[in-house]
C-alpha cells in the first residue's frame, strides 16, 4: 500500500508551506500546492475545501485569542487603560510646559 505521505502532491504541498513558514500559515497565506494536493486527493471542490482551511487558523486560534486580548485590554479594571491614561496625561502636561518651545510662532 501506497503511503498518502510518500506521494508527490504531498511532499510539494508540505515544502512549500514550509518555505512559506507558519506565521504566515497563521495569518492566512497559504501555498498554491496545497490546491494541488486536494486534487491529487480527489476531493469534491478543491478550492472550497481550501477557503475552509483557510479560515480555520483565524475561526480556532486568532479569533478567540483576539477576543481574550480585547477583553482585557478593555475591561474597565485594565491596567492598560489606567497606564494609557498616565502616559497621555503626562505627555499632555508636557506639552503644556513647553508650548514656547513645541509651537514657533
Amino acid at each position: 500500500m501506497h503511503h498518502i505521505f510518500n506521494s508527490e502532491a504531498v511532499q510539494n504541498a508540505m515544502k512549500s508551506q514550509a518555505k512559506a513558514t507558519f506565521d504566515n500559515f497563521m495569518a492566512g497565506f497559504l501555498a498554491n500546492e496545497l490546491v494541488d494536493m486536494l486534487v491529487w486527493a480527489k476531493t469534491e471542490q478543491p478550492h472550497d475545501t481550501m477557503e475552509k482551511v483557510l479560515a480555520m487558523p483565524w475561526e480556532y486560534i486568532r479569533k478567540p485569542m483576539w477576543k481574550a486580548r480585547n477583553e482585557v485590554k478593555h475591561s474597565k479594571s485594565s491596567q492598560t487603560n489606567q497606564d494609557e491614561l498616565a502616559q497621555l496625561t503626562e505627555q499632555l502636561l508636557w506639552c503644556q510646559r513647553h508650548t514656547n518651545e513645541v509651537l514657533d510662532y
